[in-house]
């Protein structure tokens, strides 16, 4: 089919206008693409047939025998997200979300950490060396930690003496700068505290399964716990 023809293709393009034409005959599945040459080129492109739906955003199932519901049409190529050679010297993706307008390319994506650090480092400068690429490969720094401690450690502030308290003064001197070291307490604490808040916070309204369900699903879990932590924690 054309999904794996254009697979091929991409793998065996030599240059930007090859691999151009590649995506150009991808079909699905939809796809994030990056692509870098020896000649200098960057792209980031979303590939894909995405469809113009008569109702709703395909979140959802609706009647098929509702015409008002068939889709229109095929999103115009031209309207999903692309960039080449732009003036920021860089292009990223990691599951986040890369186009919040019309049309809706996917709404399953992860929460936008990994982007923003990528971004943070990135756009900093531009004269980055091999070494530093594979550093930026292993970076351990931890940005969702970093986004929601300040909203999170007030609520341990009252802790009497003892291991909690304990546990409270490590992660405070670990939200200076949350990295995920092999050896790091504050990690450690970090990586057992979000989950089981979770698994507080919607137990009490799921059973067993469906609660396994959602702790399965890191996107879906880390978009509505974020949520409650930084927007609608004090309601």
């Amino acid at each position: 089919g054309r999904g794996l023809e254009s697979l091929l293709e991409m793998n065996m393009a030599t240059d930007l206008a090859s691999f151009t034409a590649a995506l150009d005959r991808h079909g699905a599945p939809s796809a994030n693409i990056t692509y870098a040459d020896r000649d200098g080129h960057i792209l980031f492109r979303t590939i894909g047939l995405i469809p113009e739906r008569g109702s709703g955003r395909g979140l959802y199932p609706v009647a098929g025998n509702d015409s008002a519901n068939q889709w229109a049409a095929v999103v115009d190529d031209s309207q999903l997200p692309r960039l080449t050679d732009p003036r920021t010297g860089y292009v990223a993706a990691a599951n986040s979300r890369v186009h919040s307008g019309r049309p809706l390319v996917s709404a399953d994506n992860a929460a936008g950490y990994r982007m923003h650090r990528l971004d943070a480092i990135l756009g900093a400068r531009r004269d980055f060396t091999l070494e530093d690429m594979q550093a930026l490969q292993m970076d351990m720094h931890n940005s969702q930690a970093e986004k929601l401690l300040p909203a999170m450690l007030p609520a341990l502030s009252g802790l009497a003496e003892g291991t909690a308290l304990e546990a409270f003064h490590i992660l405070r001197e670990w939200a200076d700068s949350p990295v995920n070291n092999a050896d790091s307490s504050g990690a450690l604490l970090w990586e057992y505290w979000y989950p089981e808040l979770a698994r507080d916070v919607f137990g009490h309204g799921l059973d067993e399964e469906l609660l396994g369900r959602l702790m399965r699903r890191n996107y879906v879990l880390n978009h509505a716990m974020d949520r409650l932590i930084l927007v609608d924690h004090g309601s």
